[in-house]
């Protein structure tokens, strides 16, 4: 048994107790390599937390390292799921009560889950390029901050022009928008049109709402 002493990953004032043993389950022919935490704080057999692993190369540092990031997943799972209703999923077999052996049919499944995780990956790409305040956000959230927003859309010869409604937090998104305005970017199924963006100052607002409120 070798026992160590880290700073808690991500927190260089703590430190913990890890030992790197060998642990016998039953089931299994070989002793596990565990990597055994202990917790000051807790007492009786709340005090230690083990974690399993196959892994004989790696340092005892790293699977802790690793380990700790397996919250990355959960919560990856977690927004998937409520934000973008990953449950929400077409059926994989025939609802046919009179077939005789079902055929399971994967491919709809599987592209609609892979449209909902490449959604899931443009906006956090997206809420990373916004100030740091907003990297913590969920996808459900940047959504309703900054996509699912008012706007009106003009044409011209050359751009479609697409036009934000003021809103109070509509500063952090004009960076973001000024970048895609100086690439010229063409949208190729509309005529090649330059895509630009603008965004109503709060000025127009209040003359927009006190005009309709008249």
């Amino acid at each position: 048994m070798t026992i160590y002493s880290f700073y808690v990953p991500g927190d260089p004032k703590k430190k913990i107790l890890v030992a790197d043993v060998r642990t016998k389950i039953r089931g299994c022919k070989e002793l596990v390599r565990t990597i055994l935490l202990l917790n000051e704080h807790e007492k009786g057999k709340d005090r230690f937390y083990p974690i399993y692993t196959n892994d004989k190369v790696a340092s005892a540092y790293d699977l802790l390292v690793e380990y700790r990031s397996r919250q990355n997943h959960e919560l990856c799972y977690r927004v998937l799921t409520h934000d973008l209703d990953l449950d929400a999923l077409p059926k994989s077999y025939p609802l046919d009560p009179k077939a005789e052996k079902v055929q399971f049919h994967d491919k709809h499944v599987m592209l609609v889950g892979w449209i909902k995780a490449l959604a899931f990956n443009i906006i956090n790409d997206f809420k990373e390029s916004l100030d740091k305040k907003y990297h913590r956000m969920t996808a459900g959230t940047i959504v309703r901050k900054f996509l699912d927003r008012p706007a009106t859309i003009k044409t011209t010869a050359d751009e479609i022009v697409v036009k934000f409604d003021y809103f109070r937090e509509c500063n952090a998104l004009k960076e973001y928008c000024d970048k895609i305005n100086k690439s010229n970017l063409e949208i190729s199924w509309f005529k090649d049109k330059v895509l630009k963006f603008e965004f109503e100052s709060e000025e127009e607002f209040k003359k927009r709402k006190s005009f309709l409120s008249a």
